[in-house]
C-alpha cells in the first residue's frame, strides 16, 4: 500500500532555527540539557482508512474519552522533547491524533520531580504525517505506540523528572491553563527553536523573575523576548 497523494511523512527536525519536513531518515535535535536524539527509521504506512478521519482528534479528548490510554516517564530534562511514553488505542479502529495538543495535557509526577505540561506529541522517532494543514500521528487498533512529548516543567523549584519517574494524565491546574494554551498555539503557529522561550514563559507566568530563571536555566536574550511574546499571544 502507498500513501494517498496528498499525505506526506514528516519528521520533527531542527536545522538551524527552522523546523522542516523530511521524507525518511532523519534526526530529532534539541539543545542544551535536552541533548541530541538520533533515530534512523523506515517509513511506516498507516492503514488506508485512517486518512478518511477528518480532522485528527485532539489527544486530550481521546484520553478523556478513554479511547486512548497513556503511559509516560521522564528522561532527565525539563523542557522540549522531555517526556517519552506510549499511547494505546483501545478501540477496534485506527485513530489519527493531532500532534498539537490544543489546551495541553498535565502530567502529574508519581514522585518528587517536576510535573509537566505537554503541548505536542510525535512518534518516538519524531515522525508524523501531514495532509493540508493537519499534522498528525496514527495509532493502530489495540496497539501500544511509542511516542515522545514536547513538554515543559510546571514546578520551578523541583528537580528534572528522571527515567525512574512516571506520569499520570490529570486535569490541568487552572493557574497555568491559559499560559499552556498560549504556548501550544505559539509553537503551532511560529517557526524556530522555541523550547527555551516556552519554558521561560511558563515560569514567568508562575511568578518567577527573569533573574531567578537565569540562575537555573541558560538562555539567550532573544529567548526572553519570545517568552514575553508568548505571554501576550
Amino acid at each position: 500500500m502507498t500513501l494517498p497523494r496528498d499525505v506526506f511523512t514528516g519528521y520533527l527536525q531542527k536545522t538551524g532555527k527552522r523546523t522542516i519536513l523530511v521524507p525518511m531518515k532523519t534526526f530529532l535535535k534539541t539543545q542544551g540539557a535536552l541533548g541530541v536524539l538520533v533515530i534512523l527509521g523506515f517509513l511506516f504506512v498507516p492503514p488506508a482508512d485512517i486518512f478518511a478521519q477528518t480532522p485528527p482528534a485532539d489527544l486530550e479528548d481521546t484520553l478523556n474519552e478513554g479511547t486512548v490510554r497513556l503511559q509516560a516517564g521522564g528522561i532527565g530534562s525539563s523542557s522540549g522533547a522531555s517526556v517519552t511514553g506510549y499511547l494505546t488505542n483501545t478501540t477496534s479502529s485506527a485513530v489519527a491524533v493531532s500532534i498539537y495538543i490544543s489546551n495541553g495535557i498535565y502530567l502529574r509526577n508519581s514522585k518528587a520531580g517536576q510535573n509537566m505540561a505537554a503541548v505536542q506529541v510525535y512518534l518516538a522517532d519524531g515522525r508524523y504525517y501531514s495532509r493540508g494543514t493537519d499534522r498528525f500521528i496514527t495509532l493502530e487498533p489495540k496497539v501500544r505506540t511509542e511516542v515522545i512529548f514536547i513538554a515543559f516543567c510546571a514546578d520551578f523549584e523541583k528537580e528534572n523528572p528522571t527515567d525512574r519517574e512516571r506520569f499520570t494524565f490529570t486535569a490541568m491546574p487552572s493557574s497555568i491553563q491559559l499560559t499552556v494554551n498560549k504556548i501550544s498555539r505559539y509553537l503551532r503557529d511560529t517557526e524556530g527553536d522555541l523550547v527555551n522561550a516556552a519554558q521561560i514563559a511558563l515560569w514567568l507566568a508562575q511568578g518567577e523573575s527573569i533573574s531567578s530563571i537565569s540562575k537555573k536555566f541558560r538562555f539567550a536574550p532573544e529567548d526572553e523576548t519570545a517568552a514575553r511574546e508568548i505571554l501576550e499571544y
